[in-house]
């Protein structure tokens, strides 16, 4: 098959890396993508058809890649794995199609990878195993090129994470108002009979540490407002505390209920655009991959692709009111599915038209546009 590259390009953004060590900046390195890598203390780096390495105060172009498939933010975007050793280029068309290319670093040489069904990729945090994802099925594929694949409907819930190994697990998150006061029991794929990844229900990107001796995410203050919270991981014996009382979880439940407006913001970051002029509706950055959660209690009247805003959720709540998160990567619900209020129901992309990683955020009351954060 010919695939044929969108140009020329509009816009081409660059970034500025700063290399700090001991509080200084020691270098500052140009680059064309936000995603970066690391092969043991090598840094690595986009630049246009270039992979480039720094390290030690030394940067060199490692390989190149084909010149029209080299990818070009924010219409591409590009991942190194865990070790360093690959990545992939995910370009994405206006009509909703995408192209992915899973490729070896040293060498630059890239192939195609996913089927048209899928929508979302992601590196272990561990080696080089390569998560796919579509709307009903998943897939793993490891370093050497063998893949496993798994209908989503085998697992108990749609939502995945990884442990600090590099093991995937997959199942149910409870919806997160107030966030961190359940915990999920999330079976590993491929792991043991009884291995099991037991986590507080935390909002936006969830991870462990690398030595897997902590877990974080961020859990609601109230409607609007989170913070970054902290779980010590195998504790066992009374050893160690939580870091949060049965005090402070209720006093933030009391404080979200008390709130005339219904609406929670879908994900933990930072408010970009607001509702003004021709936007219609809130942006709010966050990572690719972030969980997307109900701004209220509804019923799911909309998945899919439409123009400009690439594949949206959408959620018809009571009294004629709806909710749509669009630029997303996967929807986690279906049309039909009935929704509570701060359950995923999507996770963050790049889809449509799009300055970076963020989801436009919109509400409409009997078909008019209204603001999401008055609601």
């Amino acid at each position: 098959m010919v695939r044929v590259r969108r140009i020329p390009r509009v816009l081409e953004l660059r970034r500025t890396i700063h290399v700090l060590h001991s509080g200084e900046i020691v270098a500052k390195i140009d680059a064309s993508q936000p995603g970066l890598g690391w092969n043991g203390d090598a840094l690595l780096y986009w630049f246009d058809d270039e992979i480039r390495t720094w390290d030690s105060g030394v940067s060199w172009t490692l390989a190149r890649v084909q010149t029209d498939l080299a990818p070009h933010y924010p219409y591409d975007d590009a991942y190194f794995s865990a070790d360093g050793t690959q990545f992939t280029i995910t370009r994405y068309s206006y009509d909703g199609t995408s192209w992915r290319d899973v490729g070896t670093t040293a060498t630059g040489a890239m192939a195609p990878i996913g089927d048209g069904n899928t929508t979302f990729t992601e590196w272990s945090p561990r080696g080089a195993t390569l998560l796919l994802r579509s709307a009903t099925a998943l897939t793993l594929r490891v370093a050497d090129g063998s893949v496993q694949n798994a209908a989503l409907a085998s697992f108990r819930g749609p939502v995945h994470g990884w442990a600090a190994d590099g093991r995937l697990f997959v199942g149910a998150m409870s919806a997160t108002v107030p966030g961190g006061n359940a915990f999920d029991r999330f079976p590993v794929w491929n792991g043991d009979d009884d291995a099991i990844a037991t986590i507080p229900n935390l909002l936006g990107s969830r991870s462990f540490s690398p030595d897997g001796r902590w877990f974080a995410g961020v859990s609601r203050t109230d409607l609007y407002s989170t913070r970054l919270e902290l779980y010590r991981c195998g504790v066992v014996s009374g050893e160690g505390i939580d870091l949060r009382s049965d005090t402070a979880s209720r006093s933030r439940a009391q404080r979200i209920a008390s709130d005339g407006r219904r609406f929670v913001r879908p994900v933990a970051g930072a408010i970009t655009q607001f509702l003004q002029g021709s936007h219609t509706g809130i942006d709010v950055a966050a990572p690719v991959g972030s969980i997307l959660v109900a701004s209220d209690d509804g019923v799911i009247d909309a998945v899919g692709w439409v123009p400009v805003g690439g594949f949206r959720v959408c959620v018809m709540h009571a009294g004629g009111l709806e909710s749509c998160d669009y630029h997303t990567s996967l929807p986690l619900v279906g049309i039909g599915d009935h929704v509570v209020r701060d359950q995923p129901v999507a996770l963050v992309g790049m889809t449509g038209l799009t300055t970076g990683p963020h989801v436009h955020w919109e509400a409409k009351l009997d078909g008019r546009i209204v603001d999401p954060l008055a609601q």
